[in-house]
Protein backbone atom coordinates (compact mmCIF):
# COMPACT_ATOMS: atom_id res chain seq x y z
CA UNK A 1 0.00 0.00 0.00
CA UNK A 2 1.33 3.27 -1.05
CA UNK A 3 1.32 6.29 1.06
CA UNK A 4 -0.80 9.34 0.63
CA UNK A 5 1.64 12.76 0.85
CA UNK A 6 0.67 15.34 2.77
CA UNK A 7 -0.12 18.82 1.37
CA UNK A 8 0.69 20.82 4.37
CA UNK A 9 3.70 22.77 4.60
CA UNK A 10 6.81 21.15 6.64
CA UNK A 11 6.34 21.73 10.47
CA UNK A 12 2.81 21.01 10.32
CA UNK A 13 1.81 17.77 12.44
CA UNK A 14 -1.36 15.87 10.92
CA UNK A 15 -2.97 16.55 14.60
CA UNK A 16 -4.03 20.15 13.11
CA UNK A 17 -7.30 19.70 10.70
CA UNK A 18 -10.00 21.70 9.98
CA UNK A 19 -10.60 24.95 10.89
CA UNK A 20 -9.50 24.41 14.36
CA UNK A 21 -6.34 23.06 13.55
CA UNK A 22 -5.89 26.46 11.06
CA UNK A 23 -6.39 28.80 14.14
CA UNK A 24 -3.38 26.58 16.18
CA UNK A 25 -1.59 26.85 13.53
CA UNK A 26 -1.64 30.63 13.29
CA UNK A 27 -1.38 31.10 17.53
CA UNK A 28 1.83 28.88 16.95
CA UNK A 29 2.92 31.39 14.60
CA UNK A 30 2.56 33.78 16.54
CA UNK A 31 4.22 32.78 20.07
CA UNK A 32 7.12 31.98 17.35
CA UNK A 33 6.87 35.62 16.25
CA UNK A 34 6.50 37.17 19.96
CA UNK A 35 9.92 35.18 20.94
CA UNK A 36 11.73 36.33 17.96
CA UNK A 37 10.26 40.07 19.16
CA UNK A 38 11.57 39.26 22.39
CA UNK A 39 15.24 38.60 20.88
CA UNK A 40 14.73 41.42 18.78
CA UNK A 41 14.71 43.32 22.18
CA UNK A 42 17.89 42.75 23.33
CA UNK A 43 19.45 43.71 19.97
CA UNK A 44 17.33 46.96 20.50
CA UNK A 45 18.63 47.85 23.91
CA UNK A 46 22.74 46.41 22.32
CA UNK A 47 21.86 49.57 19.68
CA UNK A 48 20.81 52.01 21.98
CA UNK A 49 23.89 51.47 24.52
CA UNK A 50 25.87 51.82 21.57
CA UNK A 51 23.96 55.21 20.78
CA UNK A 52 24.58 56.26 23.86
CA UNK A 53 28.54 55.60 23.51
CA UNK A 54 28.46 57.14 20.61
CA UNK A 55 27.03 60.04 21.77
CA UNK A 56 29.08 60.37 24.72
CA UNK A 57 31.85 60.16 22.59
CA UNK A 58 31.16 63.18 20.53
CA UNK A 59 30.45 65.26 23.34
CA UNK A 60 34.10 64.49 24.88
CA UNK A 61 35.56 65.38 21.49
CA UNK A 62 33.37 68.31 21.39
CA UNK A 63 34.77 68.86 24.83
CA UNK A 64 38.44 68.77 23.51
CA UNK A 65 37.81 70.60 19.98
CA UNK A 66 36.08 73.59 21.69
CA UNK A 67 39.46 75.60 22.59
CA UNK A 68 40.76 75.07 19.11
CA UNK A 69 37.74 75.39 16.61
CA UNK A 70 34.30 76.44 17.89
CA UNK A 71 32.62 75.69 15.30
CA UNK A 72 33.36 72.09 14.76
CA UNK A 73 32.50 71.60 18.58
CA UNK A 74 28.73 72.39 18.09
CA UNK A 75 28.98 70.53 15.07
CA UNK A 76 29.62 67.68 17.36
CA UNK A 77 27.27 68.68 20.05
CA UNK A 78 24.71 68.46 17.33
CA UNK A 79 25.61 65.19 16.03
CA UNK A 80 25.58 63.86 19.48
CA UNK A 81 21.98 65.10 20.28
CA UNK A 82 20.88 63.98 16.54
CA UNK A 83 22.47 60.53 17.58
CA UNK A 84 20.27 60.66 21.35
CA UNK A 85 16.87 62.00 19.85
CA UNK A 86 17.11 59.05 16.77
CA UNK A 87 17.71 56.31 19.45
CA UNK A 88 15.34 57.67 22.07
CA UNK A 89 18.60 57.73 24.71
CA UNK A 90 19.09 60.45 27.56
CA UNK A 91 22.04 62.82 27.56
CA UNK A 92 23.12 64.15 30.55
CA UNK A 93 21.79 68.04 30.56
CA UNK A 94 24.63 68.98 32.18
CA UNK A 95 26.88 67.98 29.38
CA UNK A 96 26.02 70.89 26.92
CA UNK A 97 23.75 74.10 26.45
CA UNK A 98 20.35 72.90 24.90
CA UNK A 99 19.82 76.56 23.50
CA UNK A 100 23.16 77.27 21.74
CA UNK A 101 25.00 73.91 21.29
CA UNK A 102 28.05 74.51 23.49
CA UNK A 103 29.54 71.76 24.96
CA UNK A 104 29.61 72.58 29.03
CA UNK A 105 33.89 73.17 29.87
CA UNK A 106 34.97 75.34 33.23
CA UNK A 107 35.00 78.36 30.04
CA UNK A 108 31.26 77.78 29.23
CA UNK A 109 29.61 77.39 32.16
CA UNK A 110 28.62 78.76 35.50
CA UNK A 111 26.86 76.75 37.94
CA UNK A 112 25.18 77.97 41.15
CA UNK A 113 23.58 76.48 43.93
CA UNK A 114 20.23 77.67 44.92
CA UNK A 115 19.14 76.89 48.32
CA UNK A 116 15.80 78.01 48.43
CA UNK A 117 14.70 76.52 45.49
CA UNK A 118 17.13 73.39 45.90
CA UNK A 119 17.85 73.63 42.46
CA UNK A 120 21.29 74.13 40.40
CA UNK A 121 21.54 76.57 37.88
CA UNK A 122 23.79 76.02 34.72
CA UNK A 123 24.33 79.13 32.92
CA UNK A 124 25.97 79.05 29.53
CA UNK A 125 28.20 81.75 29.53
CA UNK A 126 28.02 82.13 25.55
CA UNK A 127 24.26 83.04 25.21
CA UNK A 128 23.33 83.18 28.87
CA UNK A 129 20.34 80.82 28.96
CA UNK A 130 19.68 79.44 32.70
CA UNK A 131 18.95 75.79 33.24
CA UNK A 132 17.74 74.97 36.74
CA UNK A 133 18.23 71.00 37.49
CA UNK A 134 16.77 70.18 40.95
CA UNK A 135 18.31 68.01 43.71
CA UNK A 136 17.02 66.61 46.60
CA UNK A 137 18.03 65.57 50.19
CA UNK A 138 17.26 62.18 52.04
CA UNK A 139 13.68 61.79 52.26
CA UNK A 140 11.82 60.58 55.07
CA UNK A 141 11.72 56.96 53.16
CA UNK A 142 15.33 56.76 52.63
CA UNK A 143 15.70 57.65 56.59
CA UNK A 144 13.36 54.66 57.46
CA UNK A 145 15.05 51.93 55.15
CA UNK A 146 18.26 53.22 56.65
CA UNK A 147 19.90 54.25 53.50
CA UNK A 148 21.00 58.17 54.91
CA UNK A 149 25.04 58.25 56.19
CA UNK A 150 25.22 57.57 60.01
CA UNK A 151 26.94 60.25 61.95
CA UNK A 152 30.75 59.93 62.20
CA UNK A 153 32.55 59.71 65.43
CA UNK A 154 32.67 63.43 65.36
CA UNK A 155 29.23 63.99 65.38
CA UNK A 156 28.73 61.48 68.18
CA UNK A 157 30.64 63.19 70.63
CA UNK A 158 28.87 66.42 69.68
CA UNK A 159 25.24 65.31 70.62
CA UNK A 160 26.70 63.55 73.26
CA UNK A 161 28.04 66.27 74.96
CA UNK A 162 24.22 68.49 74.23
CA UNK A 163 22.81 65.83 75.93
CA UNK A 164 24.95 66.60 78.68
Amino acid sequence: MAEAKSTRPAGHSDKLRGASGFLKAIANEEKSERKKMRKNNSKKTDVRTEAKNQAEYYLDLARAMWPQDESLARRYVHIARQLAMRHRVHLDPRTYCKACGVPFIAATLKVRQERANQTVLYACRKCNTQRRIPYTRKTERSAQAGLDRQPGPTKIRRLKKRKE
